[in-house]
């Protein structure tokens, strides 16, 4: 076999073969020894058919096939003495040509490869950390959070009126304009106004017996809202409360400190949180700066991608993004996003990320970076922890469906990535101040007429 390779591209290979007419007549003789042996025919003993017979019934068959059969063994022979690294399924030209008695068989086969990687620069990157810091305000923020997450919804006693501090569970049915409202529950904050259904809706509950059944309202809609549809409409309403709440927030003491089970003491709850904002926003640093050091790797490096890895790059993107949203309860094809556009959008991403985990690999084989079965252990140790089952479990479920050399190839690209980490030139920086809102423009005065 004779096979010779154009370069078309750092990512792209055209071979062209050349193979034997006496490899293509073994091929041939062996399919029809085969056939003969399991064809039977009238007239004819089995196993004992002529191979003319055979040829005129079953010859662009057995030559279809027997094609097939040497580019498959073709491709492989070649990539694997020329080590081509293909990353996508041929595309074949010529294969479809009769073979013909005497001559050799000859087709074409164009293959995207993964490029190589040459390392240039990966020791000693610049990367900039934001330097953590939690204020004040951010703490008594979360304080503030956390105790309304242990407010009290308590049966209203000792009143037959709504309060500002009550929470409603109401169905409401009615019109807004011309559009019908029929939500049999409807949950109601009345000292959230931002949270309510239609505008104004809070503050008409607000005052009406606890146990109101058909209560009619009537609320006229602002004529700048953000649905059009409803803007400067008349809403005609009957609410009915199939439940009353009276909404109680715990004070800021010690006392409710200790009921939180984390402190003792308000200071020291307070001294808590801010460890674990602190926390959380350093964690949040070192992603970034890992994820910047990554973007400056890939800008020293540069690195031609193959159009299918950024194709498969784009198609876990979208993957990403729909089980986001599935987990929100959203079905991504019921948005009326446009996949085509948002593929083009995610392109230039993808080709970045596949140059990163291309270089990272890079840098792991050059490192010689291993990862042992034991670093498998404590990950599925983990990600057992965090769904609440048994490790044996989790892995069987990887090996089942064929996600654990996906893991194994993720730690390796972390384990690389610390490697980068650990040779950079690391600065520490402050925040960036936050964005100034724009001042409006002054009303420029009409030009007088002359």
């Amino acid at each position: 076999m004779q096979v010779q390779i154009q370069d078309l591209s750092p990512v792209e290979k055209k071979l062209a073969f050349e193979i034997p007419w006496e490899t293509v007549r073994a091929k041939l003789d062996r399919a029809y020894k085969e056939l003969g042996a399991q064809v039977v025919m009238n007239g004819f003993r089995k196993g004992k058919i002529p191979r003319a017979v055979l040829e005129q019934r079953f010859g662009k068959h057995v030559k279809s096939e027997v094609a097939k059969e040497l580019v498959q063994e073709s491709l492989l022979h070649a990539a694997q003495e020329h080590k081509i690294d293909a990353v996508s399924e041929p595309r074949i030209e010529g294969a479809d040509q009769p073979l013909k008695v005497g001559e050799p068989f000859h087709y074409q086969a164009t293959i995207e490869v993964r490029a190589p990687v040459e390392l240039k620069e990966f020791e000693g990157l610049p990367a900039q950390r934001i330097r953590v810091t939690v204020a004040d305000d951010d703490v008594e923020r979360a304080l503030e959070h956390k105790r309304l997450a242990h407010t009290e919804y308590r049966p209203i006693s000792g009143r037959t009126e709504t309060a500002a501090s009550d929470a409603l569970l109401v169905s409401v049915k009615g019109t807004v304009g011309d559009l019908p409202i029929d939500r049999p529950e409807a949950q109601i904050d009345l000292g959230e106004a931002k949270y309510e259904p239609l505008p104004g809706l809070a503050a008409a509950l607000t005052g009406i017996p606890v146990d109101a059944k058909d209560h009619e309202l009537t609320l006229e809609m602002p004529a700048e809202h953000e649905h059009a549809e409803v803007a400067g409409k008349t809403a005609v309403l009957t609410v009915t409360i199939k439940d009353a709440r009276e909404k109680v927030i715990p004070k800021l003491d010690d006392e409710f400190a200790k009921d939180t089970g984390e402190a003792d003491t308000l200071d020291e709850l307070r001294g808590k949180l801010r460890a674990e904002l602190e926390k959380r926003a350093g964690e949040r640093a070192d992603r970034d700066m890992r994820e910047n050091l990554v973007k400056e790797l890939v800008k020293r490096n540069p690195l031609e991608v193959a159009n299918t890895l950024v194709e498969r790059g784009i198609d876990s993107q979208i993957q990403r993004a729909r089980l986001s949203l599935a987990m929100q309860g959203v079905d991504l094809e019921q948005t009326g996003v446009d996949l085509s556009g948002m593929r083009a959008k995610l392109r230039d991403g993808a080709a970045e990320e596949i140059r990163g985990q291309l270089l990272l690999e890079a840098i792991a084989d050059k490192e010689k970076i291993e990862v042992t079965d034991a670093d498998v252990d404590k990950k599925i140790g983990e990600l057992a922890a965090a769904q609440g089952k048994r490790p044996a479990k989790v892995k069987g479920e990887m090996l089942k469906e064929g996600s654990l050399d996906t893991l194994r190839w993720r730690l390796r690209q972390e384990k690389a990535l610390d490697l980068l980490a650990s040779r950079a030139t690391i600065s520490e920086v402050d925040p960036p101040a936050p964005a100034a809102p724009e001042e409006p423009q002054a009303e420029q005065p009409a030009d007088e007429e002359k």
